[in-house]
């Protein structure tokens, strides 16, 4: 895609402002570029950052009145406007003075042509109501009425030194706007979140979309937040064989560990007249990053790795599992032919400690590295946390695997590099690379 194609919302009011002079004049002279972009971001490069953590708005003063004046236009000149519209980017401003302006001109950008909506918050200090304000909820209604072809939502946050997840809890008014939205997009194919959505009235409506492939919840706070025990409740009203998540095939979660089990399919998930429903049919990538918070541990909720195999039992498509947490008791080489055993075809399997503690606790050897040889012969990709590097010895009828991995292995004790890549070759002999890690 050509660079002008891409373009920011300061850039356009540029254009507008500065070419002409009239309002026709710069309405007109916006129009003949709007036809040709395909990208626009609204709000990112709307501040100067002049060091020592001084920040100026440059939309304020000429270039805010100028948009402003543009607004004023008649609906027909300005309404409907970017045709070719294909993503648009919303970002959260540093001056939350100027919120409703940008979120108003986000509004008019909401096109029919739009597959793709981003609305971020990074690296800055946004309150808790920045998702919820006036604007902003006036804006995610519009989204299904404007954009019947909308394939890809991203609500995103990231951690900063000001801002933690949990400063995100979201209000009832974001919660039930959020899942009027989902409803009302049937061509959702991509939805990221913070956990929040886990809050069953959300996390149900993505359940039922019959397109969703992927789905993003990420928290970049371990502590559990105020939606925590929201999250644990079932919903009751599945109606009976109705597939939950039909079509999803990556899910990736990164949180406090006691919210893992509830993004995961649940062997007491029912139908409303009590029958079987199929749960994440096509799953085929998994990728859990979970930590925890000693002041509000609950032990019940730390999940085994051989109860996440359990839940994970309605999903026969995986092929990628990467699990980087502390589990209790720690995983042992059962656990790994109990992964190895239903999922054959698997390719990348990871599964590393979160804390120091976790890595204390290890438990596997190189036992599961035979295992994996063993079963699983498409493996391309391995990382595990050893509790030490003793040589097994390889069985006498062990044929030789043509898979040729990738091999990442963290070692509690120090082992020969030279045994470890004899060991190796004796398992695949096409291996292409080692990185052991003390």
């Amino acid at each position: 895609m050509s660079t002008w194609q891409r373009c920011t919302a300061f850039s356009m009011l540029c254009i507008g402002l500065w070419a002409n002079k009239t309002g026709s004049e710069r309405a007109a002279r916006c129009s003949f570029y709007e036809r040709h972009i395909r990208v626009l971001t609204v709000g990112h490069d709307m501040y100067l950052d002049l060091g020592d953590g001084e920040v100026q708005s440059i939309i304020l003063g000429e270039v805010l009145h100028g948009y402003l004046d543009m607004l004023r236009l008649r609906v027909e000149e300005f309404n409907g406007r970017f045709p070719g519209l294909l993503t648009l980017r919303v970002a959260f401003p540093r001056n939350l003075e100027i919120q409703d302006a940008i979120f108003s001109m986000a509004r008019i950008c909401l096109v029919p042509s739009l597959c793709k909506v981003w609305c971020s918050a990074m690296d800055v200090f946004i309150p808790s109501t920045a998702f919820s304000s006036n604007a902003a909820l006036a804006f995610f209604q519009a989204i299904p009425a404007r954009c019947p072809h909308l394939q890809v939502w991203h609500l995103d946050v990231e951690e900063s030194e000001d801002v933690m997840s949990d400063d995100f809890a979201a209000p009832s008014e974001l919660i039930s706007v959020t899942r009027s939205v989902i409803s009302q997009v049937p061509n959702l194919c991509c939805f990221a979140a913070p956990a929040w959505c886990l809050i069953p009235s959300i996390y149900d409506a993505l359940a039922r979309q019959p397109l969703l492939g992927q789905i993003k919840i990420t928290d970049s706070n371990e502590s559990v937040p105020d939606y925590y025990d929201l999250a644990r409740q079932r919903s009751n009203d599945i109606p009976a064989h109705m597939p939950w998540f039909p079509r999803l095939g990556v899910l990736h979660f990164q949180g406090h560990e006691g919210l893992v089990l509830d993004v995961l399919p649940d062997p007491a998930r029912m139908g409303s007249d009590g029958s079987t429903i199929s749960q994440m049919p096509l799953l085929h990538t998994v990728d859990i990053f979970a930590g925890r918070s000693d002041a509000h541990e609950d032990p019940s909720r730390i999940p085994s790795l051989v109860k996440i195999i359990n839940y994970l039992q309605y999903c026969p498509k995986i092929t990628q599992l990467e699990l980087f947490m502390d589990f209790a008791p720690a995983p042992s080489d059962a656990d790994i032919e109990l992964i190895a055993t239903p999922w054959p075809a698997l390719q990348a399997l990871c599964i590393s400690p979160w804390s120091m503690s976790g890595r204390a606790a290890a438990a596997l050897t190189l036992k599961s590295l035979l295992i994996l040889a063993a079963r699983c012969q498409e493996i391309d990709r391995i990382d595990l946390h050893l509790c030490h590097g003793l040589i097994p010895e390889v069985p006498a009828q062990h044929q030789i695997s043509r898979a040729s991995p990738w091999i990442t292995l963290s070692l509690t004790q120090t082992t020969s590099e030279d045994f470890l890549r004899r060991f190796f070759r004796r398992l695949w002999p096409g291996f292409r690379r080692a990185i052991l890690v003390p």
